[in-house]
This record gives C-alpha cells, sequence and structure tokens, in this order.
C-alpha cells in the first residue's frame, strides 16, 4: 500500500467519488455524456491528482498537484449547482 492511499484527504475523495457516481446515476439519460459523464470525471480528478502528487519530487509540485485536486472538486460543485437547476436532482439529495 502506497503512503497516499493512507492518508485521510485521500479516503475522503474516494467516498466522494462513490457519492458522485451514486448521485450522477440518477441524472437522465439524456445527460450521459455530459452532465453526468463531466462531472464523474471531475470527481475522479480529485483522487488521481492526490495520488499523482504524492509522487512529486518537491514540496512545491506536491502543492500544485493538491491544487488541481482543489480545482477539480471544485468543478464538480459547479456541475451540482448546473444539475440542480435543471432540477435533475434537488439541493436536498446531494
Amino acid at each position: 500500500m502506497y503512503k497516499f492511499q493512507r492518508s485521510e484527504v485521500y479516503q475522503l475523495a474516494l467516498e466522494y467519488v462513490d457519492a458522485v457516481y451514486n448521485l450522477s446515476r440518477q441524472l437522465p439519460e439524456s445527460e450521459r455524456f455530459n452532465l453526468r459523464s463531466q462531472v464523474e470525471r471531475a470527481a475522479t480528478s480529485i483522487v488521481l491528482n492526490i495520488a499523482e502528487g504524492s509522487t512529486s519530487q518537491s514540496d512545491a509540485e506536491q502543492a500544485r498537484f493538491l491544487s488541481m485536486a482543489v480545482r477539480s472538486l471544485l468543478e464538480t460543485v459547479a456541475c451540482w449547482d448546473l444539475i440542480t437547476r435543471r432540477a435533475y436532482i434537488t439541493s436536498n439529495d446531494i
């Protein structure tokens, strides 16, 4: 097991991805290749950037990958705003 796999932030990111996938399944088929795909890819990117950043040679490089993970998280927030605005899923479901 790699060190990043034991980190709390990595474990929380994995749980978040699971939640995103569970909720995105509720989106209509018409959003399969749009919002559903986008929110799932953004959530997955959070986990992948945490993992990739853990192998960095410098603190600055690791911080860069963690910054990208945060940006991906914010992208999922924007996706959920669009999803709730279209009433595909209510804010109570999120």
